[in-house]
């Protein structure tokens, strides 16, 4: 039974401040002598969150941050969750995001001070290295890295960049998200002895090391985006074999400064096997020969495949693909042109559903036959 006390009359109440604290709240119990007192401080951390999410979105009408500031000082607790979106404000931070793709080393030693003092609040790293990929991501640099005066390869050669990208990491302890990329192609060796490991010809060991050891430190670590030449990618999956249980290869192609093909030989010669105990889930998307995901044959636990633009031969490489991994429940193949013969289609979905298999094709064809590629 819950007794009320006297009501006072709602005309007499002045509207509250946004963050004014209720000074009390008494909720008399069974036995009177029983009371429970919730104040601001003292409500789970749920409510705490959704009162800073509603004063933030308040806020953020007036462009404003006072009202978040003034929360982060009721406590260490709602000091930590007003942190995120001050960080956030403060910094041009968007989800816990900083994307470092494509500052000079310049402007980004001013910040190191604040990413070390914000670091725990950082989740996801957005990170580039390579003249190529900050070329992708249309950042203006001036002439060829060969041209550059002193000035400008302070700020954007790949070592400084690397070094300065190492030190940030160390500081982001939380971080759960790592989108990067290497840059080994001064590293690269012709030497194909077949003593030497295919993924070692793509990078220098040392420099490796220097990522290896705080990236496997980062405990809260569940996606990695690795935007590298196909032999680092393979060295890198090498450090999470016991974990790594999905894996996207979207547009990874072999080293673009490097007209070898020293991966697609070693893929065909089958030295490039990826095998990863508790990978269940694969996407790939790129041009490489269709062998490459032979290489993933070793990956026993594989589950589910998704294949976008892959090149192959219908009949004989899907056939081959439906056999390789005994837990396989689904392909899903979506290509432009190859699946022109109904036969061979029936064909496959026939075969699929003997193994137990979800076999989806997608292709440019027209509606009739269209109906038919979808299980």
């Amino acid at each position: 039974m819950i007794e009320e006390t006297a009501r006072p009359n709602p005309s007499n109440i002045d509207p509250p401040h946004i963050l004014q604290a209720p000074e009390c709240v008494h909720v008399q119990e069974t036995s009177v002598s029983s009371r429970s007192i919730i104040d601001l401080s003292s409500m789970p951390v749920e409510i705490k969150e959704l009162i800073v999410d509603w004063v933030r979105r308040l806020s953020e009408s007036t462009d404003d941050s006072a009202a978040v500031r003034s929360l982060a000082l009721v406590n260490r607790l709602f000091y930590e969750i007003c942190c995120r979106h001050l960080f956030k404000a403060s910094f041009s931070v968007v989800k816990d995001v900083i994307n470092l793709k494509v500052e000079p080393v310049k402007h980004l030693l001013r910040e190191l001070p604040n990413f070390q003092t914000h670091s725990k609040h950082l989740r996801l790293f957005v990170w580039r290295v390579s003249y190529a990929e900050l070329l992708e991501d249309d950042m203006f640099i001036e002439g060829q890295p060969d041209t550059w005066n002193e000035d400008t390869r302070s700020q954007w050669d790949s070592k400084a960049r690397s070094e300065l990208f190492l030190s940030i990491l160390h500081t982001c302890p939380r971080i759960d998200g790592l989108n990067i990329d290497l840059d080994p192609f001064e590293c690269i060796t012709e030497d194909s002895s077949s003593d030497k490991e295919v993924s070692m010809w793509c990078y220098d060991k040392n420099m490796m090391n220097k990522f290896i050891g705080p990236i496997t430190q980062l405990s809260s670590l569940v996606d990695l985006e690795l935007m590298s030449p196909l032999g680092v990618l393979h060295a890198f999956t090498k450090l999470f074999t016991s974990t790594l249980k999905e894996f996207r290869l979207n547009a990874v192609a072999q080293h673009a400064d490097l007209n070898t093909d020293l991966i697609s030989q070693a893929i065909l010669a089958g030295k490039l096997v990826f095998e990863l105990p508790k990978l269940n889930a694969l996407q790939v998307s790129n041009c490489l020969d269709m062998q490459l995901l032979k290489s993933f044959e070793a990956s026993k636990n594989l589950s589910e495949i998704d294949l976008y633009e892959t090149p192959m031969s219908l009949q004989s490489d899907v056939t081959t693909l439906l056999q390789l991994w005994p837990k396989l429940k689904e392909l899903t193949i979506w290509h432009s042109t190859a699946f022109k013969s109904a036969p061979d289609v029936d064909r496959l979905m026939q075969l699929a559903d003997k193994k137990g298999i979800k076999m989806r094709l997608e292709s440019n064809l027209n509606d009739y036959y269209y109906d038919k590629l979808t299980w």
